[in-house]
């Protein structure tokens, strides 16, 4: 049971969105196997089928950008065959991806600082005065390296010895 209008959408992205041979094959293998577990074809498949199938893929262990993943190629699938004439909607549509946890922050050990530190200590001249500058902001402000990097030549308070930084929320100033 192979629905004749996945090559067909296969081909338009080959042919008119020049996508690669590993793209398609993605969108060929979520397609498909969509199919397989719905046992029914995907261009006769209601947004009931969809919930139930976002739903497997969840007891399946899927992770939630994978599960993200399919669905958007679902969703271009049902796209296509909306814009072709070949269905009037899309039981996609209305469908919402898993939500995705957010990464923890990665986090040096006290020995990879100390290391950093020592690096910055051999080196010499204003590169190595800079490098070891910044290690120290960096270490005892608690900055980002986004909110070191993005620091301006003002947030120096030039006659108090504070650095104004601004992180998310209020600014802060840090001073001796």
């Amino acid at each position: 049971m192979s629905d004749p209008h996945i090559e067909l959408f296969l081909e338009m992205m080959s042919a008119e969105r020049a996508a690669s041979p590993h793209t398609i094959a993605a969108y060929r293998r979520d397609l498909e196997g969509a199919e397989t577990l719905l046992r029914r074809t995907l261009s006769g498949a209601g947004a009931g089928h969809l919930e139930a199938l976002l739903s497997a893929w969840a007891k399946q262990g899927l992770a939630p950008s994978t599960s993200a993943r399919k669905l958007s190629s679902l969703k271009q699938f049902y796209r296509f065959l909306q814009t072709e004439n070949i269905r009037p909607d899309s039981p996609a549509h209305n469908l919402r991806a898993p939500k995705q946890g957010r990464p923890l922050p990665k986090i040096l050990s006290e020995d990879d600082v100390d290391a950093l530190f020592q690096s910055a200590q051999k080196l010499s001249g204003p590169l190595g005065m800079r490098t070891l500058c910044q290690l120290e902001i960096l270490y005892a402000g608690g900055l980002r390296v986004s909110e070191l990097v993005s620091l301006p030549l003002a947030a120096t308070g030039r006659g108090d010895n504070c650095l104004f930084i601004r992180g998310k929320g209020a600014m802060n100033a840090s001073c001796p």
